[in-house]
């Protein structure tokens, strides 16, 4: 059996997202600047990104995420979920 955890993280400068032993990452625009995630994947108001895993399966990766420095918008906000799991005996 697996005990499943969630850590969140609200992000509002440009900034590099360790994984720290998470299986999966989620990813959701909140704000109405612009993001990238990892220099190419797009971060838009409709839309999240995840990155799954199943349980015993870590992602090794490091997620950058950097704001559109040209956008008029006010807001920069990037909510980060990464799920963890721990085998429970």
């Amino acid at each position: 059996m697996e005990k499943v955890s969630y850590q969140t993280e609200i992000v509002d400068t440009n900034k590099i997202v360790e994984t720290l032993g998470a299986a999966s990452l989620s990813f959701e625009l909140l704000g109405d600047i612009p993001a990238t995630i990892k220099g190419d994947i797009p971060l838009t108001s409709d839309k999240i990104r995840e990155f799954n895993n199943y349980p015993g399966q870590t992602i090794d990766d490091k997620f950058p995420i950097r704001f559109d420095a040209a956008s008029t918008g006010t807001i920069k906000k990037v909510l980060v979920v990464k799920t963890y799991y721990k085998e429970v005996k």
